[in-house]
Parts: C-alpha cells; structure tokens; sequence
C-alpha cells in the first residue's frame, strides 16, 4: 500500500511540477515534411520538447489557425502568408530559413520532350498544378505562368489540380501527368521516376521560407527557441541534407520583401551602411537610410510619424526624442562612445599639438552647428570649458559632419573638432590630434526602436545586431571604441 502511494505521489509531482515532456504544435506547408520532422527530432533530443506538426496547405493553414486561434509556430512555404499572418496579428516574431525554387518536374524520360515554361502549352500536353487557393506551390505556379503571359494557355492542358506539394510528387511519380511545377526540393529521393528542367531565374518567382512564433502560443518561449533552432545553422543544414537551399544565397539574394528605415546621424553613415549591408544579408529586411544631423533628423520625424529606428551622435538629441514619446519602451541600447579629436590638414601645417593651440593668433576653424549636429554641441563645450571658446577664431559652422571633413581637408581652415571615428578612414588626407580625457567630453551613441514604426520585429533586430558580437566588431573596425568600456565611464 506504501508503495503505491509513493508511485501516486510521484505521477502527482512528475505532472503537476513541469516535469512532463513540453509540447508544441507547429503549423507547416507541406512541402517542409522531410526537413521538420528531422529538426521536430532533433530539437527534442536538444530541449526535451516535443514538436507535434500539422501539414498543409499553406493558406489551408493559415484558415485553421484563424479559426482555432491555437498553436506555437507557423511555417509557410512563402513570406506572403506569414505576412497574411502578420496583418491578422497571429506572428510577433520570424526569421527567414531557406528558398523555394520552383522547377517543372515531369516523368522520368520527359517523354511529352518539356524543355520550357512554353512548352507547357503544346496542344495535347498534360499539366497538373497545385491549388493557388490552398498551396503555396500553386499559388507561385499561378504566379509564373502569368508572370510569363501563359496562365491561360496553360489553363486549357490542366487535368487536376492538389492541395499540397506532396500530392503533385505521388501525381508525377506514377506518371499521371506531362508535367508540373513544384519546388525543386520536394523531389528529392524521385530521381529514379522524375526529371527536372530548371527554369531560368528571370523566368522565375523564386521565395524564401520564414517561420514564426504565433501570438496566441502558450509557450512563447519554447517557440521562439524552436524558430531560432530552425533558422540555426544546425536547422539549415538539415535544410540542407533534404534538398534546400539554405537562407541566404549570393545565387538567390537575401531580401524578404521587407524595409525598415534608419534616421541616422551623419557621421555614423560609413559604419551604419556596412551594418545595414551586413543585416539585410543575414535576415532578409533591406536597411533605407535618412542621414542629417540629429537636430535636423528629429525634426524630421516630428512632422513624418515615419520610420523604424533613430541613431544620433550622442544622448541629448536621443532623450529629446524620448520625452516626445518617440522611442519604444526598453527598446533603447548604448552602442559606442563618440570621442571628440582635433583634426588638421595632413602634415599639420599649422603646427597644432593640443587644443590650447586653437586660440593662437590667425588659426582658422570651424565646429558643427551645436543646434544641429552633436559633434558641434561637444566641441563648445569642451571649448568654453578649457576657458577659450571666446578665443578661438569661428569662420563657419556646418550642418553635418562630412562639412567639416571637406574644409579641414582641402585647406581652407586649419582645423576642426570631429568625432574621433570620423576621421578613421580619412588618415590619409587629415592627422588626429588628440584631446586630453580631462578636457574632452566624451559622448555615447544610443540607438532605439520608434514607436511608430510598423515593423517593430525587424527594427528590434536591427538594434539587437547593431550591439550584438558581429556588430562591435563592425564598430571597431571603423574606429570607435564599442560601450561598455571602463576607461570611458564617468
């Protein structure tokens, strides 16, 4: 009796303590079966978490979870349905995981002799395709036919049509068909009863498969661990091993259709072009960028309520924006410092070593505009601070960085106060004269999601990468010293 009460016991706290098996369900195209049911395996052998799947159509899954509103992850066999999913508020959270490439499959032999998308159109040819309604497989062969003025002529030798990419492989393995279109990874392991003719990429509608976490999944963290685990470099390969070509591909491109906007400041635009270059390669969201002094760039978005994410030079414009409730809430990380130098014409031919030297008698220089541009609120500072600032010959003021570049370069004053990282790739036309840290006023670059963006995801990845081990190294490279440092705290 005793032990059957220790046994009662144990069942009570092996399911009521979170002891038992996790399980998640993921909603996937159909065309994906091989691939998940590999990585469902090997997640759980990772995370002890079971993986249950649902297999259809794309747009037939989509209709399900719309109706059920249960469920962990979506996995479609194009961007257009997860972003159907997006606009119902089903996704908070994707990555981009492999291609789709169509290709004509047709029986072993090609005796209907196929060659082309044209060929598709030969009187007595027959053609089975997949639902546009309910597969994605349909839907983009739809898409290309039309794409290549055919789709009605195509039409006219259809004799079926399927719900899924599976059934369109068992249709053209048993020969019931001329041909088909269908995603080239699907036929893996038909070799002995199709062939494949490619179609070529101008032809084409070639998409990349996302995955994401939905909304109303009760274990938001197990799901987003299993998309990250999918998109991983151990998902892509397995991807990969079932015929996939794997996100991204120089042969393919790497946008995903979507667009984020950056209000940057001007003198971050060398490093922020190489991140956003760098970003849209890894995750499919092409970087549009709005360069100009803070001051100006804040202004900007008062009057637009546009865009995704906002970089100036220093906090001061960044808190600005804050109390006008522009940056999202605990969105907001600290990149880098921003620390000022004097710099002069190569070979300093006015001979100045340190910022007293600023004031001496028929020393021509120009600051940033402190309205505007950070450097300029930095410069007087540290200028007014030293007891010089009404010493120092002011010939011109510049709305942005790059201004100063070209008056200090070509001669025309002797030197400016710029942000050290400025001036990284420019050693060969302008020397670094630096500014002792008791006298400098060293700032830190914020970054942060805007509230008004519309895609908040992808601009909370951008900021995340930006600050991210890949990131600091791009930072490095181009001179800055990357936050946190314990030679720069105050």
């Amino acid at each position: 009796m005793l032990k059957f009460l220790y046994v009662l016991v144990f069942i009570f706290l092996f399911t009521s303590s979170g002891w038992a098996k996790d399980v998640i369900t993921v909603y996937s195209g159909a065309g994906m079966r091989k691939p998940m049911d590999k990585i469902g395996r090997a997640f759980e052998k990772k995370y002890g978490v079971s993986v249950r799947y649902n297999y259809a159509g794309s747009n037939t899954l989509l209709s399900q979870m719309e109706l059920t509103k249960k469920g962990d992850c979506y996995m479609p066999g194009a961007t257009m349905y997860i972003e159907k999913a997006k606009e119902k508020g089903f996704v908070d959270y994707e990555k981009p995981v492999a291609y789709h490439i169509p290709v004509i499959v047709v029986p072993e032999g090609n005796p209907a002799n196929i060659k082309s998308l044209k060929d598709l159109i030969k009187p007595g040819v027959k053609v089975i395709l997949g639902d546009p309604k309910a597969a994605a497989c349909g839907k983009i062969a739809k898409k290309i036919l039309e794409k290549n003025k055919i789709y009605d002529e195509v039409q006219k030798n259809v004799i079926a049509t399927a719900a899924t990419v599976n059934e369109l492989v068992v249709y053209m393995c048993m020969g019931q068909a001329d041909a088909s279109i269908i995603w080239k990874a699907s036929l893996l392991g038909t070799e002995d009863k199709t062939d494949i003719i490619e179609i070529p990429k101008k032809e084409n509608m070639i998409k990349v498969i996302p995955i994401g976490r939905l909304t109303f999944s009760k274990h938001k963290k197990i799901a987003k661990r299993f998309v990250d685990f999918v998109a991983s470099s151990e998902g892509k390969n397995i991807f990969k091993e079932c015929g996939f070509t794997a996100y991204s591909s120089k042969k393919y491109g790497s946008s995903t259709g979507k667009k984020i906007m950056l209000y940057s400041g001007a003198g971050l635009m060398e490093t922020m072009n190489i991140l956003g270059a760098k970003f849209e390669k890894e995750h499919g969201v092409k970087v549009v960028y709005n360069y100009a002094g803070a001051g100006h760039l804040l202004s900007q978005m008062e009057i637009t309520q546009q865009g995704d994410i906002f970089i100036p030079g220093a906090l001061f414009t960044f808190n600005k924006a804050k109390e006008k409730g522009f940056i999202e809430p605990g969105s907001e990380r600290l990149v880098a410092y921003h620390i000022p130098v004097i710099g002069v014409k190569k070979d300093n031919p006015a001979n100045i070593t340190c910022l007293e030297d600023l004031a001496r008698p028929g020393i021509k220089i120009v600051l940033g505009d402190p309205k505007v541009v950070p450097i300029g609120r930095a410069a007087e500072k540290i200028l007014k601070d030293a007891g010089i600032r009404n010493k120092v010959n002011i010939v011109s003021r510049a709305s942005e960085e790059p201004q100063l570049v070209i008056a200090v370069s070509e001669g025309i004053v002797d030197a400016a106060i710029f942000w050290r990282s400025s001036l990284w790739e420019l050693r060969d036309r302008i020397d670094i004269i630096e500014i002792s840290k008791e006298q400098n006023c060293i700032k830190t670059i914020p970054i942060g999601v805007l509230t008004f963006s519309k895609d908040k995801d992808s601009a909370k990845d951008f900021c995340n990468y930006v600050v991210s081990r890949k990131g600091k190294k791009i930072w490095e490279e181009n001179g800055y010293i990357v936050y946190p440092n314990p030679k720069y705290k105050k």
